[in-house]
């Protein structure tokens, strides 16, 4: 039997293995704390408004999309964060997050 090789000759973690040996709980794990390291990366993660239901949305693209595309996305969606100019952190934030669901959306319209 092969077994399946957890990492790539990149160092990376293979797909095969990312969903053969993580739950789909840890993947959204995973998905939320790759969101939460872009925002640190510039120092937004403070600034996540109380009420404002990330983790529900992220989990919602991770069910709809698999987990690997949620988290390309995420680093798609970093060109806004280094555009904006933040006169709004709350506000930036969830519009970073909107665009990480219509990078979503607009991918999977080209299938």
């Amino acid at each position: 039997m092969n077994e399946v090789k957890p990492k790539n000759s990149k160092g990376e973690i293979t797909l095969e293995f990312f969903y053969t040996h993580y739950s789909a709980k840890e993947r959204q794990q995973i998905v939320q704390g790759t969101y939460l390291n872009v925002l640190e990366d510039y120092e937004l993660d403070t600034w996540i408004p109380y009420n404002y239901k990330w983790k529900g949305i992220l989990n919602s693209y991770t069910r709809k999309y698999p987990a690997h595309h949620v988290i390309k996305a995420i680093h798609t969606a970093e060109y806004y964060l280094q555009e904006s100019e933040y006169h709004d952190n709350k506000k930036t934030i969830k519009n970073f997050t909107k665009k990480i669901g219509g990078i979503l959306h607009n991918r999977s319209l080209g299938k």
